[in-house]
């Protein structure tokens, strides 16, 4: 029997969706580059959350699923190896989806290939507040640099305060 979208016969995702473990590198060397600013790449799909506003749940799923940390590192390297843009966003439907394997695998990852490399992208997703707290950041706005998860305060001056 052929294999399936979801893996070798008989072994589907746990929630019926396509398992992310067995994703190729896309081909990034078919893109015209310059017609980019940025370029995507995609860790995990799925979201433990139920928040009222969002459809993630329907559309991927409650379990989140993953690709291995070795296909996250490939996606890197192809995207650097070609040329391509200065900033890669992690198009993640929440980042902090699995943040076991984040906070184990996938942080201390890219942080090795960064300084490897020498700090070749800005890096940027989206998530949900969470993020700082399971870090014990309090912060005002979270920027994801190549070294940490740095806090950043408003950069706008504080008010007078009246003498």
């Amino acid at each position: 029997m052929p294999p399936t979208p979801f893996g070798p016969p008989g072994t589907p995702s746990r929630d019926g969706k396509p398992r992310l473990s067995i994703s190729p590198v896309p081909r990034f060397d078919l893109i015209t580059f310059d017609a980019y600013v940025t370029m995507g790449i995609q860790t995990s799909r799925g979201c433990p959350f139920d928040c009222e506003f969002c459809d993630i749940v329907l559309l991927n799923g409650r379990v989140p699923r993953t690709k291995d940390v070795r296909q996250l590192i490939e996606e890197l390297e192809a995207i650097h190896r070609l040329g391509c843009c200065s900033t890669v966003f992690i198009v993640d439907d929440n980042f902090i989806g699995n943040k076991k394997k984040l906070k184990a695998e996938v942080l201390p990852a890219i942080i090795e290939w960064m300084k490897e490399k020498g700090y070749p992208f800005t890096l940027f997703t989206q998530a949900s507040i969470g993020l700082g707290f399971s870090f014990g950041i309090s912060f005002s706005k979270l920027v994801f640099e190549p070294k940490s998860i740095t806090p950043r305060s408003s950069t706008r001056p504080s008010p007078k305060r009246p003498r």
